[in-house]
Formats: C-alpha cells, structure tokens, sequence
C-alpha cells in the first residue's frame, strides 16, 4: 500500500471525514446523519474535494484516490 496521493493532502480533516464515507458509497443522508451535519453540507464538502483534487467528477475522484492509494498503476494514465 502506498502512501496518500499528493494532491489529497490539501484537504481539511472533516473533508477527509466526507471522502472515507464517499469511497465507501455513503449517501449524502448516511453521512449526513453519521457526522451529524446536513446532506447539503455533506455536498458542499463533496465539492471541495473534486475542486481541491482537480478530479472532474466523484467516479473520476475515486478512481484516481484508489488507484494511486493501492499502486495498481501510474497517476498520469488516470484521466482528471
């Protein structure tokens, strides 16, 4: 396993928080109600984080954060 992709560790840690629920397929309202915050923050917060990531939308955002997590192959064969 390899160490958090670079452009991850700009986010703050209750977008960390959004992003774990996020990769694990948590609904807006599962979150919401598991770090007791509304569903809109939750997308607020979703929204950062592709902004901050540079990824184009959440399936894009996953694919890059799991593939460079686990090593499975180079970033930049990986579309933004």
């Amino acid at each position: 396993m390899s160490t958090v992709p670079e452009e991850f560790k700009a986010l703050t840690e209750r977008e960390w928080e959004v992003l774990v629920f996020w990769m694990y397929g948590w609904t807006l309202e599962a979150t919401g109600k598991r770090l007791n915050i509304s569903p809109k923050t939750i997308s607020t917060h979703r929204s950062h984080i592709i902004m901050r990531t540079g990824a184009k939308n959440g399936m894009l955002l996953a694919q890059r954060f799991w593939a460079r997590y686990y090593g499975f192959y180079d970033l930049e064969m990986v579309p933004a």
